[in-house]
């Protein structure tokens, strides 16, 4: 699944944000924890990865992986 979100002004974390939600909402599964190893990987790799525990309903996999790519 992919969001597109626009650079309307919005700061980064603010179309973070918005994207990171839009996806969770598109693959109808709830919003996991955001850790601070998320955002370490964020900043390094331009991904990150969330593990089953970090959702706070029980998931029917093991993670989720979640890219930024510019277009």
């Amino acid at each position: 699944v992919t969001a597109v979100v626009e650079d309307s002004g919005q700061s980064f974390h603010d179309r973070l944000e918005q994207g990171f939600l839009q996806i969770c909402r598109e693959l109808r599964i709830p919003i996991p924890m955001w850790m601070k190893k998320n955002t370490r990987e964020l900043a390094s790799f331009r991904m990150t990865f969330f593990q089953k525990d970090q959702f706070p309903e029980e998931v029917i996999f093991e993670r989720l992986e979640f890219t930024i790519e510019e277009l």
